[in-house]
């Protein structure tokens, strides 16, 4: 009878245990699950007040809503938010920077082309002030970010700079620091991307870095692990559509030299058909050489205006084309003569260079 009550004793001691053993490995998962619907339920609630504060015209109520909710709950929506926020307040650089967010978090928007030439259109408002934007993001994240031995802050960091050649240098506890020279055109904002590889050894600074395009997928040189840094611009594919440009541009001037030749051709045509009817002695054969030479005339007179609407349309496309080359010289320009602020954490310059 006492080994039957002990073995039970001892039965019920194992199935408490066993209890608490369970409470035990549940218990973390359900608080940590309540933890995140709280904070995903208060991210709503500021995405909200966000929204209503933007509707009543308080644009800064709006504003820190909205980036508490992005701080609790990253979106490409929140993001999207947050530039017309700042837009409404005029703020073109931050406007700026959270468009350019929004198209990161959400590369397949459908909006994007509208967000791109609100982008485009930011960008070429700051350029006026001598400065253009630059995004540094940098795994590990955290990572300290120096421009031409200046720090300016842990990645990933926007700030605004003069447009011309810089050095870059990247800094993580535990990963090769890594520096590499990049060039920051005048028209338009870029995203700096780079990758540290772990390690301790600092002769090998070059190979710590490869570039990750925007969508996110590694590059052909981080896979091979090869050293390729570059500049991934936020609005890409400018000198292909400048050579599609140029080539219809020349296209047109082409089509319009021969619809003038036309009319030239025309024209002596109806000359001839002009002197015949003045030789005509009967009526008859002066009014079918009348009639030819009017016929002729009216088709000189389209094919000049074809030809003259055609050497505009070609003279504009070249005009448009050249515009990108137009504006890295004006980069190159910008560099001799100006006047130019720039501002990195602690410290603000202003340089004014030109021929005296």
């Amino acid at each position: 009878m006492n080994s039957l009550c002990a073995a039970i004793a001892f039965g019920l001691c194992v199935a408490s245990l066993s209890s608490a053993r369970a409470d035990a490995t549940s218990g973390p998962v359900a608080v940590s699950q309540q933890v995140r619907d709280r904070t995903t339920e208060e991210a709503r609630n500021q995405h909200r007040a966000g929204v209503e504060a933007f509707a009543a015209g308080q644009y800064e109520d709006a504003i820190a809503a909205f980036l508490t909710a992005d701080a609790l709950h990253p979106s490409s929506e929140t993001a999207f938010n947050i530039a017309k926020a700042y837009e409404a307040q005029n703020d073109d650089s931050h406007a700026l920077e959270y468009y350019r967010e929004y198209l990161r978090r959400s590369p397949g928007a459908n909006d994007r082309e509208g967000v791109t030439k609100r982008i485009a259109k930011l960008s070429q408002k700051i350029g006026l002030r001598g400065v253009q934007q630059i995004s540094f993001i940098v795994s590990p994240a955290g990572s300290a970010v120096l421009v031409d031995s200046e720090p300016i802050g842990a990645a990933p960091v926007t700030l605004e700079m003069r447009p011309g050649k810089h050095t870059v240098e990247f800094r993580k506890a535990g990963y090769q620091p890594a520096q590499f020279d990049f060039e920051l055109p005048a028209d338009r904002p870029v995203d700096v991307v780079a990758k540290l590889a772990q390690g301790k050894d600092p002769r090998n600074t070059n190979s710590a870095i490869s570039s990750v395009p925007q969508s996110g997928q590694a590059s052909e040189s981080e896979a091979s692990g090869s050293v390729d840094p570059r500049i991934a611009p936020t609005d890409v594919a400018t000198s292909k559509r400048s050579s599609l440009t140029r080539t219809i541009g020349f296209a047109a001037l082409g089509a319009s030299v021969a619809a003038i030749g036309g009319a030239i051709t025309l024209e002596v045509m109806r000359s001839r058909a002009e002197d015949e009817a003045k030789r005509q002695t009967d009526q008859i054969g002066y009014s079918e050489a009348l009639e030819r030479m009017k016929s002729r005339q009216t088709m000189a007179r389209v094919f000049a205006g074809a030809g003259g609407a055609l050497a505009a349309l070609g003279g504009v496309m070249l005009v448009v084309a050249s515009g990108a080359s137009s504006s890295e010289r004006a980069a190159t320009a910008s560099k001799r003569e100006g006047l130019a602020f720039s501002c990195m954490p602690g410290k603000c310059n202003a340089m004014y260079s030109g021929k005296f």
